[in-house]
């Protein structure tokens, strides 16, 4: 599996410098960024994968999920929360705004694991299916 390219979104400095720390060990992310908005430097690349925590403060997290779909379509968002996030419609509003998958803050690391495999596992299919269409498209114009 290739390295990741992770953004990690959080006002929780220890917990996401936490998480970048952790995933670089266990050898998942090559360029991990730990911050507490979405990065707007133009140099920035775009994340295969964004771990937000939805819950910031002053920040409405429809927007924030939007907000990173907007910057990055093609990144991957799991959205990581110590509350119920599961409530009062939370998780559908969220999947609306463009999350992927949700994390429990304080349940097992392995679920995070397992969550991120299968998020990437669907996006690097969905990338080589484009790549593969590309091709043909491009094969077709060259026999034209």
């Amino acid at each position: 599996m290739k390295r990741l390219h992770v953004l990690i979104i959080d006002d929780d400095r220890i917990y996401a410098l936490g998480l970048k720390f952790w995933l670089r060990g266990l050898g998942m992310a090559g360029r991990t960024r730990a911050c507490d908005a979405v990065p707007y430097d133009d140099e920035y690349e775009s994340p295969d994968l964004a771990i937000i925590d939805p819950l910031m403060a002053g920040v409405p997290y429809v927007s924030l999920i939007r907000e990173v779909k907007r910057r990055f379509p093609l990144c991957r968002i799991i959205v990581c929360s110590r509350s119920h996030w599961f409530e009062d419609g939370f998780a559908g509003r969220a999947m609306e705004a463009g999350a992927d998958a949700f994390y429990c803050k304080g349940q097992p690391d392995d679920e995070l694991f397992v969550t991120m495999l299968s998020l990437m596992e669907s996006k690097l299919t969905l990338d080589s299916f484009a790549e593969e269409r590309r091709g043909r498209r491009s094969a077709t114009a060259v026999a034209s």
